[in-house]
């Protein structure tokens, strides 16, 4: 069983083998093992997510505040 905190993932040998290629023809990157390499890869995807997530708030936030301004605009157009 593995120990808290950690667990076991299985890849197909295909994506290891893709994942080892990417790292011999990478050396600037210096990879010291596939281990390294997923490691980043997940953060990055984190990340990714995370920035995606903040672009959806701000988006929502703007659409609001446009929606906002055409009911004013609407409303004052109304009036005159």
């Amino acid at each position: 069983m593995p120990s808290k905190g950690r667990t076991t993932v299985t890849l197909s040998i295909e994506l290891l083998n893709e994942i080892d290629r990417y790292i011999e023809t990478h050396p600037e990157l210096e990879y010291q093992s596939k281990v390294e390499f997923i490691r980043e890869a997940i953060r990055e995807k984190f990340q990714r997510i995370d920035e995606l997530e903040i672009k959806k708030v701000e988006f929502l936030i703007e659409y609001g505040e446009y929606k906002k301004q055409k009911a004013q605009l609407l409303k004052d157009l109304s009036e005159e």
